[in-house]
């Protein structure tokens, strides 16, 4: 792929739309990170985020998925004299192949090319030579050779919005699909895997065929079907395809023989049609002129769902009741059916491993769609339930062993709208476990809720159980990176953050001081569960009092903890910190709901941080350090005669 890269002054950039704005940040360094992430992409280069360097990387979730044709690293330099050579590779998540994809490598400051120092700023852009489509970009240090901060002010990209319903997509990749005949366990999932590698063997064709049959899930619209059989030389195989929107009403709409008579087996052999609308797609394959067996690698169905539904749950919040691995909740709704997914731990009937979507708001609910873990030899047992109001709920759909392996786009249709804004899936079996009695975790890559929006949906104006609460819907921040850090203050116990790791911080500014009275911690509640957790409080977002330590090993309860403040010294503050230590039956940090009590005093209702991050964390420019002085020969020599003298002797100087 060829380069096009531009080195130069970030001040002087274009006013193109950039795209990357719409995502939300996230980054990871081997050792401390230094910078809010959000200021990756927040539009200013004077703010930046900073870490060790050791393979750190950076990167956008984009809320939707872009056409991209260029893409930009904006880097800070601490001074034009100290040249910070530091390398990079710009890489984007391609959903198809599960995998990040290399764009380009380059540098920050590329003395090949006329780079100028204005601002101590510098870009790196690359124009790409054919537009990419995805919804992620990374940017991973690789090397850094002057200094071990890399300082990163944006990351850019340009392009337009990807209209998925222009583009037609593999419809039967990972659906449900059933067959005639298997031999030698060679299973029809493997038709619809995406591995043209393996492929089902479906044993002698007799004098009817074998067959296999792809449910889509719901009415299609077929522009284009791709048979890729085994693949060998002086072999070919004959079949024909039919359709069926009911499954038992079928009408043939191609045939191999009719199309591409006795010619050697190839890739992709293709079948065209205009606008064919089906579910049911059977391939009935009678001849192969090898053996008497039947095979087939992969079959595509390329075309458009019919339906012009919307999926209400995309990007909205995700709370777990658990998350091993490193997984967040938070992938269910991120739009990729084939990312990264969430890793709910064991589940079994007596205690199930559930994740709940709030919608944000009332909706009318007549479809849901579950992507979950697709292997070809495991299913998952599973029930949905909705609710309205977080507190009565609705079971809408099931899911058993009696619907066979799992399938992507496992679909629900329920016979008449249902009304809610919550959904919550309880996941309780991995048939994994009858092969691997150690692996009884439940996953998914994605949940996908269909309907209207209810127009005469009122969202609580305050917590619905406590009007008093001072901390409802206040701003939090916290290390964590997941957008369920919003969940621990939405007025509703049955909403949560489930973080990947603990312990954890989380804080909530009340945007003015308050006399506090009480802070009740609600959790999630489990047989011998128990937590341990401290509560700060601080004025101005830098110095923190200790207000109270949780240590004993009670199980949690649904009350909660209540903590009465009107005793201690002070109780005036303006931010409260929940410091969450420890969870006792799992690595996870678990929050559900924190409401405060309290009088406003009318004050320190400020902007409490301004200033670049330099400004705020009191980083002098490098030039300004005792590092900028430049080492004499002299004291080189003296460093190294140290050494020497320390560990073998002043004699043994001059064998050096």
């Amino acid at each position: 792929m060829s380069q096009s890269i531009v080195v130069g002054d970030a001040l002087n950039l274009d006013d193109e739309m950039n795209i990357a704005g719409d995502g939300d940040a996230y980054a990871q360094s081997t050792i401390a990170t230094v910078g809010d992430v959000t200021f990756l992409n927040d539009g200013n280069y004077q703010t930046v985020w900073s870490a060790q360097t050791s393979m750190a990387y950076a990167g956008i979730k984009l809320h939707n998925k872009y056409s991209i044709d260029k893409v930009r690293v904006v880097f800070k330099n601490y001074d034009e004299s100290y040249e910070n050579q530091l390398s990079f590779k710009f890489s984007y998540y391609d959903s198809i192949t599960n995998q990040f994809v290399d764009l380009y490598s380059g540098t920050n400051y590329d003395e090949n090319n006329d780079t100028t120092t204005v601002g101590h700023k510098y870009y790196s852009e690359y124009v790409l030579p054919e537009a990419i489509v995805t919804n992620e970009i990374k940017v991973t240090i690789t090397s850094n050779n002057s200094q071990d901060m890399a300082i990163i002010a944006e990351i850019e990209a340009f392009g337009q919005e990807y209209d998925e319903s222009l583009s037609p997509t593999n419809l039967a990749l990972r659906k449900k699909i059933t067959a005639s005949n298997t031999d030698y366990e060679r299973n029809p999932e493997r038709i619809v895997d995406g591995n043209k590698g393996n492929y089902w063997d479906g044993g002698k064709y007799g004098d009817n065929g074998q067959y296999f049959i792809i449910d889509l899930g719901e009415e299609c619209v077929i522009e284009e079907m791709k048979a890729t059989p085994v693949l060998e030389k002086n072999r070919y195989y004959l079949y024909y395809i039919e359709v069926s929107l009911d499954g038992k009403n079928w009408q043939k709409v191609a045939d191999r023989n009719e199309t591409y008579g006795t010619v050697d087996a190839f890739e992709d052999e293709t079948y065209t049609f205009d606008s064919l609308n089906t579910r049911y797609i059977k391939v009935t394959m009678t001849y192969n002129n090898a053996n008497q067996s039947v095979h087939m690698a992969e079959f595509e169905v390329w075309g458009f769902v019919a339906s012009d539904d919307e999926n209400v749950a995309l990007h909205k919040n995700v709370s777990a009741t658990n998350s091993d691995n490193g997984t967040v909740p938070d992938v269910i709704t991120d739009g990729s059916t084939t990312g990264e997914f969430w890793d709910g731990g064991a589940a079994s009937e007596e205690s199930p491993q559930s994740f709940i979507i709030d919608l944000g708001s009332g909706y009318f609910i007549n479809k849901m769609k579950a992507y979950p873990y697709v292997d070809g030899i495991r299913y998952y047992e599973y029930n949905i339930e909705v609710s309205l109001d977080g507190a009565k709920w609705q079971e809408v759909a099931k899911r058993t062993a009696e619907d066979g392996l799992a399938y992507a786009g496992e679909t629900f249709v329920l016979d008449q709208p249902v009304n809610a804004r919550f959904v919550r899936v309880n996941m309780t079996y991995n048939s994994k476990v009858i092969v691997e009695p150690t692996n009884k975790s439940v996953h998914m890559y994605e949940f996908e809720v269909y309907g209207k929006i209810d127009p005469d949906y009122q969202a609580p104006i305050g917590d619905p159980s406590d009007p008093e609460n001072i901390a409802f819907s206040k701003p939090v921040t916290s290390h964590l990176n997941t957008k369920a850090i919003n969940n621990i203050n939405d007025g509703f116990d049955v909403t949560y953050c489930t973080g990947a790791f603990a312990p954890a911080y989380f804080d909530i500014d009340l945007l003015e001081n308050y006399d506090l009275s009480e802070i009740i911690i609600k959790v999630p509640v489990k047989e011998g569960r128990y937590y341990y957790f401290s509560i700060y409080g601080s004025v101005d977002g830098s110095n923190y009092d200790r207000l109270y330590k949780e240590r004993s090993k009670d199980t949690a309860d649904n009350d909660g903890y209540k903590i009465d403040l009107t005793n201690l010294e002070n109780s005036t503050y303006r931010i409260v910190r929940v410091y969450l230590e420890y969870v006792s039956d799992t690595s996870t940090s678990l929050l559900s709901e924190v409401r405060i009590h309290g009088k406003a005093t009318n004050e320190n209702k400020e902007v409490l941080r301004t200033g670049t991050i330099d400004e705020i964390l009191g980083i002098e420019p490098y030039d300004k350090t005792s590092y900028a002085t430049e080492i004499t020969e002299a004291e080189t020599i003296e460093n190294v005669y140290g050494i020497i003298d320390r560990n073998l002797g002043e004699k043994y100087r001059d064998w050096f």
